[in-house]
């Protein structure tokens, strides 16, 4: 009994230890909290925050982004390369900044394309993260995969800018016709159809939808049905993924997605099949439904919008601080944009707006509480600041009638981000606490610490305690257990005493753009005239007014070098263009003829889209309603607006077509070493280069004062057109007043260099497999230059075929330029390359020739591979899920054609049924109100859904939310 006595006895001893850690643990977590409370300086009074125009500060596509492609023309599979030089215009920082890129395939349909744009293939974050200071520019490089399904044709890459993935700078990603900076090239294309969605088919409750102009609008409840074709226009059976995304608003922010779904479509060789998605939930103004098909590599995709009526919901559409980084007694400006996005004219709430420092400290709040309305409503809050901030961040909340937060912007300045040559002196000290860098809380570092080391410790003495001492050999007993050893307290103490000290704290062509922004356009006391019959239960001469309108106009040119068609395109700096060349400059505006997509009118507030304008081609000089009456029923650019009569509001639908005038183009040069000839009324000159070596080249294409109209005339409701006297005009304004403007191509001018380029030497593999990427390498070999070198690489598909760039590389030897190249077919390839040296325009001849021979498989003739449909299900190789690694036929990467039977069943397929939920959002890491969100499968009627729900943020950890009183809860 002596021996269990002692163990006993230790054992008592390691619970008291155990105890007195976690009381020293608890101990040192309490004091580190209390200390950050009571670390935090007195919040400030909330102010009341001062109405001003939202366009005072908020210009609609105020961040410029040109985009050139390296090719004007490409083969599937290979890689286009893009520059993109994105220029803030704004007097004021803009800050976590995202880039975005649609790629479309234009439609070939000038009504279909007039009605809903192009066939949208792509959508891709280039670059996020993206702080500009004030008029500052940057560029950034981006490299596009071209899918090996892409059918030729012309195609269009085109650039949106976000601030916080959510606020509007360039372009709305939710409309097929609002852009930013786009660019033309040609895909040619050697596959055998594609698989696809049919946006010209796409019907809501089986009415038409269209992609270009306003947004449906339902009842609030009234269940919503879409509805539209997938097409497999290939000679074999095929299967895509059919994947479904409803959102609420737009599609950029995940935190607004309500739902999910995937199926995979099976489709025989030439099958078209109709698919459905029902939406029947009601409790937001305005939904976005993200349909996409994804067929080996390839992607086709539709974005349904539509609104309800009688539900309200408080958004914000920007926000901004005039100044940063804060300097110390200077004046400043925070400002915000917010605005009802419903058809109603408006809902109650509160707006707040808060400076917030890196240590929870509120610098300044203003509030506001009242209506929101569905125009634009602006706000400002004048500050001097009180310290110099070298970071902080600026939140904005918006809660509905009840309190509830429907809307939420956490923006972080940080001056090494914009400018680190503008930060303030000493800001990066620890010490310092109103550096306002973003870093780790010094007491909330101590705390973490000291939980690591607790558990550490812990773990040790535990792995001690069950440590067995075996006795001496011829002893008797049971083994000793021993506890911790005077040395191990020690050691405890130690690192306890170590962490709270030592932790640390804290295009055909490419072409270039100008564009011509009239914002803040109010519209007041327009009368539509008396049209001789009621407009809704007796009411006539009904005025609009409230209205605010953005107009943007895009002009566009390009120039190339005559013979080479090299493009001049300044993407990386001026182009060298040896004296005696030749260069073609063109005005390129698609089709004076029709709606033209860099004609757009943006009617802000509510849930308005954009529609595009119209180019007035009738040359009476003048500009006319372009509508005849029978048409104005039908036209694309019809709005939802609130029109007054007696005090009254109403909502009216009206057509309200925005027209310009051709513009008039001069091509010119200043340089005497060149001249332009073109004729009046001309789109395109020849530019000769004759002389002038060592110079600048310069090119000027000149856009006059152009005039436009806005008019505006009464549709009525969805059943009735009214064909009355005439249109109100709603505005009329010269495009680019004070002389007009232009685009400025410039160049240097070399001579013409004495010794050739030598022809590169071309490597690379011999056999490929059908769809997989090979790389080719091409150096110049024989006297180099020291300089940089574009090579680029072409493919043709078999002996007749076409050569076809496929990718670029700029390399300095003897660093090789590579390209990697994916084939879509079966049979024989050949590969080349030449170099260009980019310094005196000189460019050598063809590499040797590279013929490549595809396969299906490396070796063998396995069943995944052989063209043939060995299950008998429809499906053969690639198309087959039996022929790959985790059974998703849509999946390129799986695919395994060495597999040697097409009936294995590969993986799980789409989605897992029963698989734990898995976080996908979590709380803001400043601390303010919100919610985390999570997914989950589910099984609805035997589909596999993906759900998601919410769940409170604790608030407990926000120093400055405890300040205030508000210790939890969630929004």
């Amino acid at each position: 009994m002596k021996g269990v006595g002692g163990m006993f006895k230790k054992s008592k001893n390691m619970k008291v230890i155990f105890k007195n850690l976690v009381a020293v643990g608890l101990f040192l977590v309490s004091i580190s909290t209390a200390g950050l409370v009571l670390a935090q300086e007195a919040a400030p009074a909330p102010e009341a925050l001062v109405p001003v125009s939202c366009f005072d500060f908020y210009k609609f596509g105020s961040v410029g982004v040109e985009v050139v492609p390296s090719l004007t023309e490409i083969a599937n599979g290979g890689e286009l390369d893009f520059v993109l030089n994105v220029t803030n215009e704004n007097d004021y920082p803009v800050v976590e900044g995202s880039i975005y890129m649609k790629i479309y395939r234009k439609q070939t349909d000038a009504a279909n394309a007039q009605k809903n744009g192009s066939h949208l293939i792509d959508y891709t974050l280039v670059k996020e993260k993206v702080n500009l200071d004030a008029k500052a520019t940057r560029k950034f490089e981006f490299t596009w995969r071209v899918p090996t399904g892409a059918p030729s044709g012309e195609y269009e890459a085109v650039t949106y800018f976000l601030s916080d993935e959510r606020m509007n700078l360039l372009g709305l990603p939710f409309t097929d016709d609002v852009s930013g900076g786009r660019n033309s090239f040609k895909i040619v294309s050697d596959t055998q159809g594609t698989v696809q969605l049919d946006k010209n088919k796409v019907t809501l409750n089986n009415k038409a939808y269209r992609f270009v102009g306003n947004t449906s609008p339902f009842s609030k409840d009234e269940k919503v049905i879409v509805r539209f074709p997938i097409t497999n226009t290939t000679k074999t059976s095929q299967a895509a993924e059919v994947s479904y995304d409803l959102y609420f608003w737009d599609g950029t922010l995940d935190s607004q997605r309500l739902k999910a779904k995937r199926e995979v479509v099976t489709l025989k060789a030439g099958e078209t099949k109709t698919l459905s998605y029902e939406i029947d939930n009601t409790s937001y103004p305005v939904y976005y439904l993200v349909a996409k098909s994804k067929w080996q590599d390839s992607s086709s995709i539709l974005n349904v919008r539509f609104a309800r009526n009688g539900v309200s919901r408080g958004r914000i559409n920007f926000v901004g601080l005039s100044k940063f980084p804060l300097a110390s007694g200077e004046a400043n400006t925070v400002f915000a944009c917010i605005h009802n996005a419903s058809l109603e004219p408006k809902t109650t709430g509160k707006f707040e707006l808060e400076l917030v420092d890196s240590e929870y400290n509120v610098i300044k709040k203003y509030t506001y509480t009242g209506d929101i309305t569905g125009n634009m409503m602006g706000f400002k809050g004048d500050f001097t600041a009180p310290a110099s901030y070298g970071a902080l961040t600026l939140r904005a909340n918006v809660f509905d009638g009840g309190e509830k937060l429907v809307d939420q912007v956490d923006l972080t300045y940080d001056c090494r981000e914009i400018d680190p040559q503008k930060c303030p002196t000493g800001a990066t000290a620890p010490t310092d606490t109103k550096s306002g860098f973003p870093k780790l809380d010094m007491v909330w570092m101590v705390v973490g610490g000291v939980v690591v080391i607790f558990i550490v410790v812990l773990t040790i003495i535990m792995a001690k305690k069950k440590k067995v001492n075996l006795p001496p050999p011829g002893a008797t007993g049971s083994p000793i257990q021993r506890g911790p050893s005077a040395g191990a307290m020690k050691i405890l103490i130690g690192l306890l005493v170590l962490g709270s000290v030592f932790l640390p704290g804290g295009l055909a062509e490419a072409r270039r753009s100008v564009t011509f922004f009239n914002n803040d356009t109010s519209i007041t006391d327009i009368f539509f005239p008396d049209l001789g019959q009621p407009l809704i239960s007796g009411v006539q001469n009904a005025k609009m007014n409230g209205l605010t309108i953005n107009y943007d106009v895009t002009y566009w040119a390009s120039a190339y070098e005559e013979g080479s068609m090299r493009v001049i395109d300044q993407a990386d700096g001026r182009e060298a263009v040896q004296s005696g060349s030749f260069i073609n400059v063109s005005y390129d505006n698609n089709d004076f003829t029709r709606p033209a997509a860099n004609i757009n009118w943006l009617e802000t507030g509510n849930i308005q889209g954009t529609p595009t304008g119209i180019w007035d081609t009738n040359n009476n000089g003048q500009i006319d309603y372009p509508y005849p009456v029978a048409q104005r029923c039908n036209a694309l650019d019809n709005m939802t607006t609130p029109v007054m009569k007696d005090g009254d509001e109403l909502q009216m639908t009206i057509s309200a077509p925005f027209v310009v005038q051709k513009p008039r183009i001069t091509f010119s040069s200043s340089d005497s070493f060149i001249s332009c000839n073109s004729q009046p009324g001309t789109t395109f000159a020849q530019c000769a280069v004759t002389g002038g070596v060592g110079s600048v080249g310069h090119i000027e294409v000149k856009f006059d004062e152009t005039p436009s109209k806005h008019f505006a005339d009464v549709r009525g409701s969805a059943n009735e057109c009214y064909s009355g006297a005439g249109a109100a005009v709603i505005n009329d304004f010269v495009v680019w007043p004070s002389n007009g403007a232009s685009i400025m191509f410039e160049f240097d001018v070399v001579g013409q260099a004495p010794v050739g380029l030598a022809a590169p030497v071309l490597t690379g593999p011999t056999a490929a497999v059908k769809l997989d990427s090979k790389t080719y390498s091409a150096l110049v070999g024989t006297n180099p230059p020291a300089v940089s070198l574009k090579y680029t690489f072409q493919r043709k598909y078999g002996l007749n075929g076409s050569w076809v760039d496929v990718g670029t590389s700029n390399a300095t030897p003897p660093t090789a330029g590579t390209s990697n190249i994916i084939f879509a077919n079966t049979g024989t390839y050949y590969v080349r390359a030449k170099a260009e040296n980019l310094s005196n325009a000189l460019v050598s001849g063809w590499s040797n020739e590279i013929a490549v021979t595809v396969s299906n498989t490396p070796a063998g003739n396995a069943q995944c591979s052989n063209g043939i449909d060995d299950d008998s299900d429809t499906f053969i190789d690639a198309a087959d899920p039996g022929c790959h690694t985790d059974g998703d036929a849509t999946n390129p990467g799986s695919y395994d054609p060495s597999d040697t039977d097409e009936t294995n069943q590969g993986g799980a397929g789409v989605c897992v049924l029963g698989d734990p939920p898995r976080q996908i959002g979590t709380c803001s890491a400043s601390c303010g109100p919100g919610v985390q969100r999570w997914e989950r499968y589910v099984d609805v009627n035997g589909s596999c859904e993906i759900e998601y729900y919410t769940e409170p943020c604790n608030l407990r950890a926000c120093g400055y939310r405890i300040r205030e009183g508000n210790p939890g809860g969630g929004g």
